[in-house]
């Protein structure tokens, strides 16, 4: 009978012993797998957090970038004539849509600006929206153009009493062309002039498309007389060829009418707002 009893507390012993190795084999097999699954979801996480905040992040970084007020006298062509029209040509501003392998395409659109002449941060949707596509290089020197731009275009003046005007028309400005320096932040641009390279604005106007503009400055509107006016007005200015375009194709008689503008050192920053795409000038903008 002792034989018995103590052989049946082996056994249970035994038994135990191999139901407690067991467990702990369990537990250690499943531990690994519970780590796997933290780590995964940590990297489940950590990819999708930082994924959205990349994109978030883009996203916020788009801004326009206003040009600065260009002054009169950094308006060099054509002579005489590019201070007075230059100020017609409206706030100007671009705001970066892509930029990879060298190559550069903005969104270029206008801002209000207030009765001094300072930028505003509101985008001014009389004038439509327009793709520049360009180049860039390594150093952040870029080149956007010529693209055609069509804008509504406003000079203020006095008349012959005395008495200030302000005169608005549509009109394009054929051949548009900017080149300036990108900072690194890609917040703005900085304009230099150089052996190399020249920053600078570039554009055609049409004297047939903005001749009202010239009512206050001159006795007529008919555009020979307007570009015979120049010629013995301002020295070294006259009208020239314009662009072959479909827009000047609708023009009937001599093509001689345009003028080429160039201010140098343009630059510009950013400022707090994005573009909104417009198709076309706005309903009564010229009206006003």
């Amino acid at each position: 009978m002792k034989i018995c009893i103590k052989e049946t507390l082996t056994k249970i012993f035994i038994l135990c012993a191999l139901l407690l190795l067991a467990s702990v084999l369990v537990c250690c097999g499943e531990k690994p797998a519970e780590d796997g699954d933290v780590s995964d979801a940590d990297a489940d996480t950590d990819s999708d957090s930082d994924a959205d905040t990349d994109s978030d992040s883009d996203a916020d970084e788009r801004a326009v970038i206003a040009f600065e007020p260009i002054d009169v006298t950094n308006w060099v062509e054509p002579p005489g004539v590019g201070g007075e029209l230059g100020p017609s040509v409206p706030a100007l501003g671009f705001e970066i849509i892509d930029e990879q392998d060298g190559e550069i395409t903005v969104l270029m659109g206008t801002l209000n600006v207030d009765a001094e002449g300072n930028i505003l941060e509101e985008q001014d949707t009389c004038n439509p929206t327009t793709e520049f596509t360009g180049t860039v290089d390594e150093e952040g020197y870029f080149e956007l153009g010529p693209q055609n731009f069509p804008a509504v275009i406003a000079y203020t003046g006095n008349d012959s009493n005395g008495v200030e005007h302000t005169i608005l028309t549509d009109a394009i400005i054929y051949n548009m062309k900017l080149s300036g320096i990108l900072n690194e932040a890609r917040d703005g641009f900085a304009g230099e002039r150089t052996r190399d390279r020249t920053t600078q604005l570039n554009g055609t106007v049409d004297v047939r498309e903005i001749a009202s503009l010239f009512s206050l400055t001159f006795s007529d509107e008919d555009p020979v007389k307007i570009c015979e006016e120049i010629v013995d007005t301002y020295p070294g200015a006259q009208c020239g060829a314009c662009p072959d375009s479909d827009e000047n194709a609708a023009i009937d008689g001599s093509n001689d009418f345009c003028l080429n503008l160039t201010a140098w050192r343009v630059s510009g920053a950013t400022v707090g707002i994005t573009f909104e795409e417009v198709s076309a000038i706005g309903d009564g903008c010229i009206d006003q």
